[in-house]
């Protein structure tokens, strides 16, 4: 049984990473690159602050199970070793992370989620942490119901990151702002905004 939902999952996620291949353009008119430095830009008026969207995929074996181009790097972290992650008790594979995972800003500084893993991920605003868009990872994590987002399809074109992209998010109003990946769900991160 464990073998039909691994595999299920690496055809969804295989079909997630070919569909989406449109570029992503930040809010701010970038569409990638950056994300070095310190984490803030004092040239930017109230500063930028980066947060890292991680994985450690294992270029040789994500592709022979999702398909080539799956993942771009050389990463420690084996497809089956990913795999066995996907339980309740480990929620995820912990090298696919954001970090920080938890940050606060002011309200002129911007915030800019930077790729640096081998794998697509989107840094995309939620009401609320729960299910992702991909549901063949959702179930072994034990996430039920809808995804988190209404409209996975428009949320993921607007929100992802392909390996190497960052986008640039302004004008955020104060208050508490939760991103989730919505193919890998336990990657998440809260920002407060000051």
């Amino acid at each position: 049984m464990r073998a039909i939902r691994v595999t299920v999952a690496a055809i969804s996620i295989c079909a997630l990473a070919l569909f989406w291949t449109a570029p992503t353009v930040s809010a701010s008119g970038d569409s990638g690159g950056g994300g070095g430095g310190s984490g803030r830009d004092g040239g930017r008026g109230g500063g930028v602050r980066d947060v890292q969207v991680r994985d450690e995929c294992d270029a040789a074996s994500f592709n022979a199970v999702l398909g080539a181009g799956a993942c771009v790097t050389n990463g420690e972290v084996t497809f089956a070793e990913f795999s066995a992650e996907l339980n309740p008790q480990d929620f995820g594979e912990d090298h696919w992370r954001f970090n920080p995972d938890h940050t606060e800003i002011n309200r002129s500084e911007a915030l800019r989620p930077f790729n640096r893993g081998g794998e697509t991920h989107t840094f995309t605003g939620v009401a609320a942490y729960g299910p992702g868009c991909v549901a063949a990872l959702n179930e072994p994590l034990g996430l039920t119901g809808p995804p988190v987002v209404a409209d996975c399809q428009a949320a993921i074109a607007a929100t992802r990151l392909a390996p190497g992209q960052s986008r640039t998010l302004t004008n955020l109003s104060p208050g508490v702002h939760r991103y989730e990946c919505l193919i890998h769900p336990w990657m998440r991160s809260t920002v407060v905004v000051r």
